[in-house]
């Protein structure tokens, strides 16, 4: 806006003064030679302006990802692609945790496409709980890349991304046929809460089928070690909240 309100007209005007004062001597190739070589000097700038501005943005960035006090960041609005890459490149080298999910925050707050293609990218490689928190937070954007990876990530080795793409998938709606013969297949799986999960969504949705199964397998978790006993209680707990209250609940109790 200050280039196109402020600084656009003020070169206008330079412009019309030097076509004034300039002797016609100079009026043709000399005068065209000149505005190549400030036009050139003006990309000079131009470049190392945004390279001092991308560095000094960066620093402030690695300053304040630990601190409460955002405010000096989130007056900028979007990142350039530079800048974006250069955050993203900062969230995949921490060993911090902390650190690369407040790195992963200012990437779904300034630049969500970037956020996005990265999770479909490096899905495998990022950390399991960075992954947990893209999906997380980029669900509301529902951007092609962000569904593309929520559908790779069921397949994930680790089991908290897949749980968690498994819920996200449910509550979006769109992709739930892939749902029913993934979720039937963790109810093998020996991972109490694979199985707790894949039982809680498939007894949500009777439409699913496999409800039989989901039921068989909670009650088997219950009546398993203490670990197990918990996944199986929580997905009572969400079965109980679900839905139609007092149909869910009373399914529930009969679980129990």
């Amino acid at each position: 806006a200050m280039i196109i309100g402020l600084i656009l007209p003020l070169g206008l005007g330079c412009a019309g003064l030097m076509l004034l004062w300039v002797p016609k001597d100079m009026v043709g190739q000399p005068l065209a030679f000149a505005g190549v070589l400030l036009a050139l000097l003006y990309i000079f700038v131009k470049t190392q302006k945004n390279r001092v501005y991308s560095d000094t943005l960066l620093a402030l960035i690695q300053r304040q990802v630990f601190s409460d006090k955002k405010q000096n960041i989130a007056g900028i609005g979007r990142f350039s692609e530079e800048v974006a890459q250069r955050v993203a490149d900062l969230m995949q080298g921490t060993d911090n945790l902390e650190a690369g999910r407040a790195y992963a925050g200012l990437l779904i707050e300034h630049a969500p496409e970037t956020a996005a293609a990265l999770l479909q990218n490096e899905l495998q490689r990022l950390p399991p709980p960075i992954v947990e928190y893209l999906l997380q937070k980029l669900a509301s954007s529902n951007l092609p890349q962000w569904r593309a990876a929520v559908r790779n990530a069921l397949r994930h080795e680790n089991a908290r991304v897949r749980i968690t793409a498994a819920s996200l998938i449910e509550a979006q709606g769109e992709d739930a046929a892939l749902l029913p013969p993934m979720l039937e297949h963790w109810l093998q799986e020996n991972n109490p809460r694979l199985q707790a999960q894949a039982a809680c969504i498939l007894l949500k949705h009777p439409g699913l089928l496999a409800s039989q199964a989901a039921e068989s397998a909670l009650v088997c978790l219950l009546q398993g070690e203490p670990g197990a006993q918990i996944c199986a209680l929580n997905a009572v707990a969400e079965l109980g909240d679900a839905g139609d209250p007092g149909r869910r609940r009373k399914q529930a109790r009969s679980l129990l």
